[in-house]
This record gives C-alpha cells, structure tokens and sequence, in this order.
C-alpha cells in the first residue's frame, strides 16, 4: 500500500512537472520571428520641373519560415530563403545570461561563394525590434526588383532584414 501511494505520487508530480517544461523554455527564449523588407520609391512620371518626382517612401515584405525551438540546445532558430533573394539565412536565439535579454545571432550567407555576405555574421541583444542592412550589388538589387511586381516606375533603395520578439506584428 505504502509503495502505491508512493508510485502514484510521484506519477503525478512527474506529469504535472511535464508540462511546465516548455512554459520555462519559453520564458527563457521567447518566440521571435523574421522577414525581410524591399524598401521602394516609384517615379512619378507626370510631376513637373521643380515638383518632387519620386513617391513617398514604402515597402513589401517577405516572411522568413517561424523560429523553432531546439530545447536540447537551449536555443530558437530561423533558417530560410525568400524568393527574390539569392541568399540564405540564420538566425540563432539564445540566453547566455538568464536575467539579461536574449542574444540573436544573424548570418547571411550566399550559396554561390558559401561565404557571409558584407557585415555578417552579427550579434546583439534582442529586446524589441531589430533589424540588419542587406547590401546588394546591382545584379541582386535588379533580381530584387521582382519582389515588386511589374510596376516600371519602382525601384529600390534598400533592403533590410526586421527581427522581432513574439510572433505578430
């Protein structure tokens, strides 16, 4: 009888601990998410000698895969492509200090050179929102051109890679 109360006790301390587990990874490493942002103007053709002649500022965005929690290393990750981009990359979260902020680690590589690509890799804290310059040579800004669509009067003016904490904008 003794051991009986003492198997069930412990079956249930064991599964009422099960679930727990995941709530402290994610405390300890929140979700993130990523996405890749093509900043463009647009000509205006119509504006006369004097006028401004370029649109206002915008952008279109591509979404990275979701992070992936890898409990066993202690750490969320985000690896991918977007389509109008020839590069791959790798995002790692981690929490080398418990009561300080999350540590991303970014990479961009192109698979062509297998190497990172100008200012990458890079390391800071994420505690919001933050986001990585993607330089391109021309031939890469024309590819990336495509994330706009068929619009002749767009062009880009950059590109730049957004990482942020939680999983909505």
């Amino acid at each position: 009888m003794n051991r009986t109360v003492t198997l069930v006790a412990a079956i249930v301390l064991i599964l009422h601990n099960v679930p727990a587990q995941p709530a402290v990874d994610r405390e300890l490493l929140p979700d993130f998410q990523a996405s890749v942002r093509f900043h463009f103007r647009e000509k205006l053709p119509n504006a006369l000698p004097g006028e401004k002649s370029v649109s206002a500022p915008s952008y279109e965005k591509e979404s990275l895969p979701p992070a992936r929690l890898l409990p066993e290393k202690k750490k969320r990750v985000i690896q991918g492509k977007v389509p109008d981009l020839p590069f791959v990359f790798y995002l790692r979260l981690t929490r080398p200090n418990r009561q300080g902020p999350p540590l991303l680690e970014v990479n961009v590589v192109d698979p062509h050179t297998n190497q990172a690509i100008k200012g990458f890799p890079a390391k800071q804290d994420l505690t919001d929102v933050s986001d990585f310059d993607i330089p391109l040579s021309e031939d890469q800004a024309r590819r990336a051109r495509r994330a706009l669509g068929d619009d002749p009067l767009a062009f880009i003016t950059y590109v730049n890679l957004v990482v942020r904490l939680g999983t909505s904008e």
